[in-house]
């Protein structure tokens, strides 16, 4: 089920068929390749939507949570790489810098990010925001910013 507003975009999906079957229309809403913030509780489905999303660009291999090695890179069907960044485990923006992924929010290329909240203030303009959450039926909620 997709709605449009002014604002934002919103889908609601009810299982991974429906988030599969949602994603081209996800991607195009997105645009060109770039910085994508994933905001929501644990749980809630960023790495599934992640998955759903490198599928639908057609990477062949399998997709994991990034949590404790904080960074996966992909490759598309053209062979562009997708960056795929979990923050989770960081504490502060020191950690974050000496990490070395914020190189990762200036290139040219999808780099998608579980738990953003640290390189916020580091983002270049123009990056999107995807906000998820559940409903108390157990369906995902999701705002396209």
């Amino acid at each position: 089920m997709w709605f449009v507003s002014n604002m934002e975009d919103l889908i609601i999906i009810s299982d991974l068929e429906e988030l599969r079957a949602a994603m081209p229309r996800i991607v195009t809403k997105l645009g060109s390749p770039g910085l994508v913030f994933l905001y929501g509780e644990m749980g809630v489905g960023k790495t599934t939507f992640t998955a759903a999303f490198c599928e639908a660009l057609g990477v062949d291999e399998s997709i994991s949570s990034p949590t404790f090695s904080l960074h996966n890179i992909y490759s598309d069907s053209d062979g562009r790489e997708i960056y795929h960044l979990d923050l989770y485990r960081l504490e502060s923006l020191g950690e974050f810098l000496d990490s070395g992924l914020e190189e990762a929010l200036y290139h040219d290329h999808w780099v998608l990010i579980e738990w953003p909240q640290l390189a916020e203030k580091m983002a270049p303009p123009g990056f999107k925001r995807v906000l998820m959450e559940s409903d108390e039926s157990g369906n995902r909620i999701i705002r396209i910013l």
